[in-house]
Order: C-alpha cells, then structure tokens, then sequence
C-alpha cells in the first residue's frame, strides 16, 4: 500500500521486482492521495472518471494506461412512438460521458490522450448541456430544519424519539437504490446473558470488538427478509434449536436489543422499517450461510469468521472468574497467549450462585487508541494532555475565551477518575498512585459509573461563581462530552459516588448548558470545540514517546 501513497519515485528508481495491484471502490476516487502507474476500471459520468484519472501517474513521470470498460445498456430503446425519457440517469450520464472522451485527441496508436491538459481542453469545447448531462446527477434533495438539527444533535439519546428521522436522506438525497440490510453473526449472541445486558454496555462492546467487513454480508432488505423468513421456518424443525430464546441486535444508528421471534413476526407482517439500511446481528446459532459465504436458508454450520486466526489479533473469550483467566474458553477459534500487546473489555454476566461469569474482548491496542497503549499514572496524564491542550490552542489562535475554557478542561477532565470504584476497574495496585491509564486492561466499573461526571461535579464545587460564565460553561461542557456524553446528559452513570444528593442538580444543568452552548455557537462549531480537548486526550493517551 506504500507504493501507492508514495508515488515519486521515477520508473527507473523504482527498486520493486514484482508489481502491486490495489482493488477498490469509487472510495478510491476521493478517500486518499492515491497515486498509480495505470489503470483499469469501469464506465463512470464523467466527474468520476476526471477523479479516477487523477489517480494516475499523478507525479506525471511516465506514460499511463487506462483501460475503461464499458458495459452493454440494460435499458430497451423507447419504442418509436414513445419519447425518451428526459430525466437524467446514472446509466444516461455514463453513456454521455463515454461519448464526451471520445472527442480527446487520438495517439499515433489509436488510444485517447487523457492528461490534465487535454481534460481541460476537452471541457472547454463541450457546450454546458452536454457537459452537465455527463456529470453524475444530483439528487432530489430534503429540507433541512433546525428541528431535525436539533434532534440529530442530542447524540447521547439512544433510544428511538420522535422526529428524529433516520439521516441517510439528508445525507445522500432521495435516491432510487433499493435499500440494504448488512447481516453479521456472533457468538457472543448465544451466551446466556448476553442480550439483559444494558445498551450503553453493548455499545462499549461492539466498538471493543468491532463487527469487521470481511464478517458481513450485504444483500437487498428484501432479499434479507425473505431469508430471515425462510431461515427461522427452518430451524423451527431443527431438534435441540433454542434460537426462540435468543436476541439479535440492529443498529441503524442506534443500537436496539430486540427478540428473534419479535423481529419475525414484524418481517412477516412485511414491516421491515427495522432492517431497512441496517446493520442486523445475529447469533451464531441463527447460521443460514454457505461455505461459499452466500445466504442459504438450509445451511446450518457456524458462520461466525471473527477472531477464528491469530493473525486477527483478537479474540473473545469467556471466563468463570476475572482472577482466574488462564483457563478462559475462547468463543471462536483456538486461544491466544497472553500478551502486553492486548487490550481488555471486560462484561460481568449474570451470576448462576458462586460462579462468576466474565466476557472478554482481548484486541491488539493500535486497535483501541483510546484506551492508550502505555499505563501512565492520573497525574502524568492530566499533565500530558495539559500540555497537548496548549500546543493545538496556539497553533489555531484561538480567542481568549476558549483557550482559558479548553486549559481548564484540560486540566480537570479526569479529576472523577480518583475514585475508588474507577481505580478498582482501571486494576491499580495499592502501592500504586492513582491510574489515569490502565494501558488496555480496564474491566467493568461498578454501577456504570462515568469519570466525566466525577470531574463535572469536582470542576464545579471548585469554579461555580469564581469564572467568566462563557468560560465556566464550555469547560464544563468540554468535560462532560470529551468521551459522547453530556448531548445533552448521561444516558447512564451520571451520579458522583461520594454525593448522590447533589448528583441530579448537576446532571439537568449538563442539559441546560448543552442547549445554551448550541445556541451560542451553532451545531457545528460546538462540535468542533469538543474535539478540541478529545484530540488532546487522545494525543496524551499514546505513547509518551511518541508526543
């Protein structure tokens, strides 16, 4: 992949034997500065293909190769007495844009020259229709209101709310593509347990052990549902089957616990809204896929692929006892060794009497930035990202106002992690200072405290009245949000250990002061004022040698 990042090499310093080939999607058009010797793709509208050939022989030391294909029109010609439809298509702007490049200049061998140059020229002779009905056509767009703003904004309300429309239309615009259902499996699904645990868990348990692409599948939401239909009739003549009893989970921006059986009952009834442009998880035992990864509803093998080599670099597993993990059980796959280089999620599970029941996601740390990769004590890290703060204040000039909100977030953010129940998770040892960092190994925290609202409550005992208001209310927000909370409250974990009494007060006025905030400097820059003291408590949580 470096080749093609470098490119400015010249052909003859070029120290390879062997060539390098990337395949991508038209992300490759725009997602990096890509740079290749030659090219072979297919029939694009013209904007796509001007992005294309800017991928090619960028540095412009040689003579490229670009190879279109074109493919034959699915369209029947309108009938003769039939006026052809007018409306610019996908398909329409491609046959146009193959009929534009063919008026570039002919090479001495027959081929089209295609230089920036000539791509110029070429535009400048096209007339403005011709030209406009080659581009890719824009679609039916849907207002945007400050309602819709207002709704998207309040990100840490994870539940269904009213108005609050799904954002793929605003996004992209009403388009004509049948709408998709991504389909994982996971094994963890079918562990007792699993699915009573509370959703803001879950989440911290899919972005632990994220569900990768090469573990899904892709197909229409009709297509899915009909085999969700097909697959469930299946395994309900399957002996043994207890998948009645099992949950799935489906994230269409939020991420929703529902019953297998609930979820048939509304496919059947064809309502669907659920699994339209959805990712659905199911669990293993649910299986329906071919050893040549396509949906069969009479497939019963396992069809979880996570974690299943240790080229992966991680691995769930489950465990009777935190204090013993030597003798865990991995869910898929054979077991890891133990290694420094992993970091730890840890879920409690309902205990069955004695036995204590653990599940573990174990992920290589360049995986998990946030957690950092080194432990570092509470002191150190509060100073580190003091520093990091500081350094990204002066290099965008910020007004007066923010840095002194922003240095006093810095320094307050994680005042709440020295509490017991925090360090106990963060597994400090008692001759140990207090941890800021546990270095990947973080197990659950007692009673779903969040540290944010410790420092929240810690911030204002100290500051309340003693601060310019402006000031005072955007470090605290920064505080509340640097890890998604306080959008505008906690969705859970929002009371301070050592005085509940005054926890509720503080946690309205993180709503209050949210709306306040948005108010004053809109949606976007609001944003961008979080970021800023997340980017320094990410940049503070790598490697201290690597600041």
């Amino acid at each position: 992949m470096k080749r093609f990042l470098d490119g400015n090499e010249k052909a003859e310093d070029k120290p390879y034997d062997v060539p390098a080939i990337l395949v991508s999607t038209s992300a490759g058009e725009v997602g990096f500065d890509l740079n290749a010797d030659h090219m072979v793709c297919d029939a694009v509208p013209l904007d796509s293909m001007i992005q294309r050939l800017g991928r090619v022989n960028r540095r412009g030391y040689g003579d490229a190769i670009v190879q279109v294909f074109v493919a034959k029109p699915d369209e029947k010609p309108p009938k003769k007495d039939k006026q052809p439809n007018k409306k610019s298509t996908w398909e329409s702007a491609v046959i146009t844009a193959i009929e534009c490049l063919q008026l570039l200049e002919k090479n001495d061998d027959g081929t089209f020259a295609a230089s920036p140059m000539a791509i110029d020229d070429l535009k400048n002779k096209l007339a403005n229709e011709t030209f406009e009905a080659a581009l890719t056509p824009k679609p039916a767009t849907v207002t945007l209101t400050d309602v819709l703003l207002d709704s998207w904004s309040m990100t840490s309300v994870t539940e269904r709310m009213p108005g609050r429309p799904p954002v793929a239309p605003w996004l992209r615009g009403l388009v004509d593509e049948e709408p998709q259902t991504t389909i994982a499996w996971r094994a963890e699904l079918d562990i007792d347990g699993f699915d009573q645990l509370e959703i803001a868990d879950l989440e911290d348990w899919f972005d632990a052990h994220r569900i990768l692409p090469h573990e899904t599948l892709s197909v229409p939401t009709r297509a899915a549902r009909e085999w969700i239909l097909a697959r469930w009739k299946n395994l309900a003549s399957e002996p043994g089957s207890d998948i009645q009893q099992r949950s799935c989970f489906v994230d269409c921006g939020l991420l929703e616990a529902i019953r297998i059986k609930s979820l048939i009952e509304d496919l059947d009834r064809k309502r669907i809204d659920k699994i339209l442009n959805a990712t659905v998880v199911l669990p293993n035992s649910f299986c329906g896929i071919s050893t040549e990864g396509l949906l069969d509803k009479d497939a019963s093998n396992p069809p979880d692929v996570a974690d299943l080599t240790a080229e992966h670099k991680r691995q769930r597993v489950l465990c009777e006892s935190v204090d013993d993990v030597k003798n865990y059980q991995p869910l898929v796959g054979e077991a890891l060794l133990d290694s420094d280089e992993m970091a730890e999620l840890a879920l409690d599970l309902s205990d069955d009497g004695d036995t204590r029941r653990v599940l573990i996601s174990r992920t290589l740390k360049p995986w998990r930035p946030e957690y950092g990769t080194q432990r570092q004590t509470l002191e150190k890290h509060v100073s580190l990202v003091e520093r990091c703060a500081k350094g990204i204040a002066e290099r965008l000039s910020l007004p007066v106002e923010i840095c002194d909100a922003l240095e006093s977030a810095a320094a307050w953010h994680d005042k709440g992690k020295d509490r017991l129940i925090w360090q106990r998770a963060a597994g400090r040892k008692p001759e140990e200072p207090p941890v800021g960092k546990s270095g990947g190994r973080m197990g659950r925290i007692a009673k779903g405290y969040r540290h944010e609202f410790g420092s929240l409550y810690e911030f204002n005992k100290k500051h309340r009245g003693k601060k310019d208001n402006d000031v005072f209310d955007l470090a605290m927000h920064m505080i509340a949000s640097h890890h998604g909370r306080g959008r505008p409250h906690f969705p859970k974990g929002g009371f301070e250990p050592e005085d509940r009494a005054n926890s509720f007060e503080i946690d309205i006025e993180t709503i209050r002061r949210f709306a306040r905030l948005q108010r004053k400097y809109g949606y976007w820059r609001l944003a961008w004022l979080e970021n800023l003291l997340r980017c320094a408590d990410a940049t503070a949580s790598a490697d201290e040698e690597g600041l």
